[in-house]
């Protein structure tokens, strides 16, 4: 590799994280009481889908004990 492709590829890679760092510091993070609400809403809503497909897991496990037995 010349080494004028090395120097492009470090200067497309150094582009890249600075576009990133960038980006970043648009975002607005939620404060505590919105970031401690919204992470409870989304632990209930996991919880909920661990429950629905345990019990559907659960069912079809027993069904096909019954079919395969």
């Amino acid at each position: 590799m010349s080494s004028k492709s090395k120097e492009k590829q470090l200067t497309k890679r150094s582009s890249l994280f600075l576009e990133i760092f960038q980006e970043f510091s648009k975002i607005t993070w939620p404060k505590g009481k919105e970031f401690k609400n919204t992470s409870f809403i989304v632990l209930v809503f996991v919880g909920m889908y661990i429950v629905y497909i345990g019990f559907f897991d659960f069912m079809l496990k027993k069904v096909f004990d019954i079919l395969f037995k």
